[in-house]
């Protein structure tokens, strides 16, 4: 069996099981001198060929210590793990003639700003949108009506805030231009993040888990996804697949199709999030790369569709054979424990003891303080559910949040 050597810029650890169950696939991890020592035990899996340090968070040395590496290994296929990795992992892939999203797809779906104008051309119907630069432009866009203030080159909803009345705005961009990430997942220099505001789209959210090959769209999934509600907006709920009727669901899709077109979207995997209302489908953002939030994990559940594995197929331009068999419907819900100090979770024994929960993750321990839910960062944990249909998947999710207390002083 020949070996596909595959460099991950910025470590993904979701790709394990595909590791693990594909031999043949050796992953090459550049990653950030900071988060690797922010997380030797991640780095030391037995999943992972080999590890090397490289710096591409808003920074070109990562592209000399691939060349060299790949000068070694000759990789075939690069794919970036993480968001800031996309930009460095397509100009790799276009030097050395692999599989990538293409120069047009990587600046829209890597700059906030520039997929809005980008859409607009396309004729997606696109909110008011504005560039800003301090609390007077936010206050100038304003109009009587909430409005979103967002770094246009961030990831996990960090920074992302509702302006709901001019009163907020000073709040607002001080939250937004002083949000951090932590150095398990950011490099520890300054970083520089520019920002935009938008008017607030409501309706009911989705996402659209695309693969493309060689410009081709070869698979389409629609998530069902809750945020946290407020001021902020951290997805707490994904359900695969959403439950749409036939009509909205090719209204959406063939929206999507024409943002990805008109992206001229190459190859890999892409994932848009969008509004529905009562006048169709409004993009939120768009990213050249598989989602998080154990999407992949419910879609290959529901479906038998590997994301992480399409990624490297197609990225390797090595043939795609996708056949997706329908197999029911499966959730992920992420905690939402009352503010206080994390004492205990009462009823976890639903979660170990249940056939329906093939995985569950509870994030906090004795004496922590529970967070705030500004971004995906501050989760306190997850559990999957597995159903039939989405009613009974309903019901069976009231009956597990019923079993479940957070117990906080």
């Amino acid at each position: 069996m020949t070996a596909v050597r595959v460099l991950m810029i910025g470590l993904n650890s979701g790709y394990e099981p595909l590791l693990r169950r594909r031999p043949d696939v050796e992953l090459y991890v550049l990653e950030e001198p900071d988060i690797i020592a922010a997380n030797p035990t991640a780095f030391a899996a037995d999943w992972l060929r080999a590890v090397r340090p490289g710096r591409y968070q808003q920074c070109a040395q990562a592209l000399t210590a691939a060349r060299a590496w790949h000068a070694e290994m000759r990789f075939d296929a690069v794919l970036p793990g993480m968001e800031y990795a996309v930009t460095t992992a397509s100009d790799l892939a276009e030097a050395w003639g692999l599989g990538g999203p293409g120069a047009a797809a990587v600046r829209a779906c890597t700059d906030k700003h520039a997929l809005r104008l980008l859409a607009a051309e396309a004729g997606l119907p696109q909110p008011r949108f504005a560039t800003v630069t301090s609390p007077d432009d936010v206050r100038d866009f304003l109009d009587g009506r909430p409005v979103v203030l967002k770094p246009t080159n961030r990831r996990a909803s960090v920074g992302v805030v509702r302006i709901n009345s001019e009163s907020e705005v000073e709040g607002a961009w001080r939250f937004a231009a002083d949000a951090h990430e932590g150095a398990r997942t950011a490099a520890d220099r300054d970083l520089v993040w520019r920002f935009q505001v938008e008017e607030y789209l409501d309706g009911p959210e989705v996402s659209v888990e695309s693969v493309v090959a060689a410009g081709d769209v070869v698979f389409d999934n629609v998530t069902a996804k809750r945020t946290v509600g407020g001021r902020y907006f951290t997805e707490v709920a994904h359900t695969v697949p959403a439950p749409l009727d036939s009509t909205t669901r090719e209204e959406l899709v063939a929206a999507v199709h024409t943002l990805l077109a008109a992206m001229r979207a190459v190859d890999g995997v892409f994932h848009s999030e969008w509004r529905l209302g009562k006048d169709g489908p409004r993009l939120i953002e768009c990213a050249a790369r598989p989602p998080g939030d154990l999407i992949p994990f419910l879609l290959a559940r529901v479906c038998g569709v590997d994301l992480y594995e399409a990624f490297v197929t197609v990225l390797s331009r090595r043939p795609l054979t996708l056949s997706p068999v329908a197999n029911g419907v499966a959730a992920v819900r992420f905690f939402q424990p009352p503010p206080g100090e994390f004492v205990r979770l009462d009823g976890a024994g639903a979660l170990a003891d249940a056939p329906d929960i093939p995985l569950y993750e509870v994030n906090l321990h004795a004496g922590q303080r529970v967070p705030a839910f500004e971004n995906s960062w501050q989760r306190a944990g997850y559990y999957v559910v597995e159903s039939t249909d989405h009613a009974t998947l309903e019901r069976r999710i009231e009956t597990i949040e019923r079993k479940l207390t957070f117990v906080v002083r």
